[in-house]
């Protein structure tokens, strides 16, 4: 019993340390990115020519409306190009929203939706995985949406996109904001105990089986099942970083560092100073005075986060949308591993819960409940079900190849 309780203790703790870390986790910086404003007129945002907005006078929440009255006029919507942002790594965006009477297109994306778009080396437009900040038909009333948007090195131009696609309807967007932040300094340390923290709690729960596997066994296999729950289950990072508590405390920008790239701000003419009579030349022995010294010079600027490449997100991400089980076997092979690793076929525990977990915490604050989320959900229990099938069938016949040939009865021996 006293074990029992100190474990639910250790989860709580893990958890909350988890969602803290997940909650402070980016501050804002200033300057990087070009100002970004709705207003009248729009600042940063354009739009095509066919295309259509409008934006109140209200001075102290400007609203863009996006309005189509049927099929036959043109799609609405404004978007804004960043450029390549060099040393940017997290795009933090924040809107208010609201829609009505939007009636879907044939397509799926054909509706209401905010959505982010880059350009790679090549000069080629697409969607990052995970692309879409909100997007409905029908009719909602005003809601917050948030997200962090990580950058990738294969990213040399961003944009964001609003726009009313469906047949019909109404989309209005109010307090739209893009911001530049940074992971605060102490994240990576923090998460590195976090870590620490998850794989010897799920080591423990390994050695209390009753197969108790040796430390080495136990804390391998804690250690790929946190692995895999790092990209499947804690809040998952496919593109849009979204947040867990509420909203992200990312800080607020000073009001007078507008989001303005450095090189974008008009030089100011300085005059140029008098000259001075050079000092004399500094004889053998003694010091050089302060300025030839270097005592003022300025140091070195900070180093800019570094992008990830994004050639491994974006084969996951191919990989579970163009194969039908990708689910399947991903959870059998994790399954099939533990099981090896352990050397028991009931050490199941983790990767069911991973199973459960891994549809269920991503979707806490979207929609889960939907056919794809069913649909992942019995994939996952199947792999896991096909990993034990597999380890019972390997197990029966490693038994029948241990078992010795019985003697061959003794002549003139009718038993």
């Amino acid at each position: 019993m006293k074990r029992a309780a100190l474990h639910c203790l250790v989860v709580v703790a893990l958890v909350a340390a988890t969602l803290a870390i997940w909650h402070w986790r980016f501050i804002a910086i200033p300057g990087p990115l070009p100002e970004t404003r709705l207003a009248k007129p729009l600042v940063g945002w354009s739009s095509k020519p066919h295309q259509q907005h409008q934006v109140t006078d209200d001075p102290d929440t400007p609203v863009l409306r996006l309005q189509r009255a049927g099929p036959g006029e043109k799609s609405p919507g404004v978007q804004a190009w960043l450029g390549p942002m060099e040393g940017v790594r997290f795009i933090h965006v924040r809107c208010e929203s609201r829609w009505d009477e939007v009636d879907p297109g044939p397509e799926a994306w054909k509706r209401a939706r905010f959505v982010v778009s880059m350009k790679d080396r090549n000069g080629k437009v697409s969607h990052p995985p995970d692309h879409v900040i909100f997007g409905g038909d029908g009719t909602r009333d005003w809601f917050s949406s948030e997200a962090v948007l990580e950058l990738t090195g294969d990213m040399i131009d961003t944009r964001f996109a609003l726009g009313m696609l469906g047949k019909s309807g109404v989309l209005e967007v109010r307090r739209l904001s893009l911001i530049a932040v940074k992971q605060r300094p102490w994240v990576p340390f923090a998460a590195a105990l976090v870590v620490i923290g998850w794989v010897g709690f799920c080591a423990s729960l390994v050695r209390r089986h009753r197969s108790r596997p040796a430390w080495w066994r136990a804390v391998s296999a804690a250690s790929l099942v946190v692995a895999f729950s790092w990209v499947t289950v804690f809040p998952q990072t496919k593109g849009l970083l979204r947040p867990v508590l509420d909203q992200f405390a990312i800080g607020e920008l000073p009001a007078n560092s507008p989001q303005i790239p450095q090189s974008a701000k008009p030089a100011t003419a300085i005059p140029k100073p008098p000259e001075l009579p050079k000092p004399p030349p500094a004889q053998p022995g003694q010091a050089k005075p302060p300025s030839e010294a270097g005592a003022h010079r300025p140091g070195p600027a900070p180093p800019a986060e570094a992008r990830h490449s994004g050639t491994v997100r974006r084969f996951a991400y191919d990989l579970d949308k163009n194969l039908a089980i990708a689910h399947l076997a991903m959870f059998a092979a994790l399954t099939l591993a533990v099981l090896l690793i352990t050397g028991s076929g009931s050490q199941y525990v983790l990767p069911l819960a991973v199973a459960v977990l891994s549809e269920l915490v991503p979707e806490l604050r979207d929609r889960f409940g939907d056919w794809a989320d069913w649909g992942d959900l019995l994939q996952n229990l199947g792999g896991i079900g096909i990993a034990m099938l597999v380890w019972t069938l390997a197990s029966r016949w490693h038994r029948r190849r241990r078992v010795p040939s019985s003697p061959a009865p003794f002549p003139g021996n009718l038993d």
